[in-house]
Parts: structure tokens; sequence; C-alpha cells
């Protein structure tokens, strides 16, 4: 009689075990890929500031070439006249 209930008290608390087991294995996949989303989205950040920030120095030079071409123009024009 006692030998049965040791047995099944082992048998609730070995399930009991493998669940909260299976629990903690599913909240540490899940802590995984939380920390392979936040990487990601971090370097997709850095990857989208970087390219406006490209954007802009390519426009800003272009801009000053142009502007320097056109002066030039502009100055030639004037000597001519």
């Amino acid at each position: 009689m006692i030998c049965t209930k040791v047995k099944e008290i082992k048998r609730v608390l070995k399930s009991f075990m493998m669940k909260l087991q299976a629990r903690d294995a599913k909240e540490r996949l899940a802590m995984e890929w939380r920390l392979v989303a936040l990487s990601l989205d971090r370097m997709f950040f850095v990857l989208y500031i970087s390219t406006i920030v490209a954007f802009f120095v390519i426009a800003t030079l272009i801009y000053q070439v142009h502007s320097v071409e056109f002066a030039e123009q502009l100055e030639d024009i004037i000597d001519k006249t």
C-alpha cells in the first residue's frame, strides 16, 4: 500500500519535472529567437542609416560639382559679353 503510493508520487513528480523541462526548453528557444530578431533589427537599422547618410553625402558632392560647373559657365558667359 505504501509502496504503491510512493510509486504514484514518483510518477507524478517525474511527469511534473518533464513538463517543467519542456517549458524551460520552449522558453530558451523563444529567448534565442528574440536575440536573433534583435540582432537582425539592429543590423538593418545600421544599414538603413548608412544608406541615408551615403545618399546625402553623394547628393551633396554632386550638387557641389554641378554648382561649380555652373559658376564657371556663368563666368564664361559674362566674360564673353
